[in-house]
C-alpha cells in the first residue's frame, strides 16, 4: 500500500498541478490520522500515536496547505 501511495504522489508531482497535489495530500493525511486512532483504541502507547502518526498527519496537512496557497 505504501509503495503505491508513494508512486502515485511521485507521478502527481511530475504531471499534476500543485493544487491537485495539495488536495491529494490532504486526503492522504487521513491515513496516519487513522493509524493514530487504531493505536489509541488498541491500547498502544500514546507517544507512538501522537508522536509518530499524529505528527505525520500534521506535517502532511501543513505541506498540503503550502501547496494550495
Amino acid at each position: 500500500m505504501q509503495v503505491f501511495v508513494f508512486v502515485l504522489v511521485f507521478v502527481l508531482m511530475l504531471v499534476a498541478t500543485t493544487m491537485l497535489l495539495g488536495w491529494y495530500v490532504i486526503a492522504l493525511a487521513a491515513i496516519p490520522a487513522g493509524d493514530a486512532v487504531v493505536v489509541l483504541r488498541s491500547g498502544g502507547p500514546k507517544a507512538a500515536a501522537y508522536g509518530i502518526h499524529g505528527a505525520s498527519a500534521v506535517v502532511m496537512l501543513v505541506t498540503s496547505i503550502g501547496l494550495l496557497v
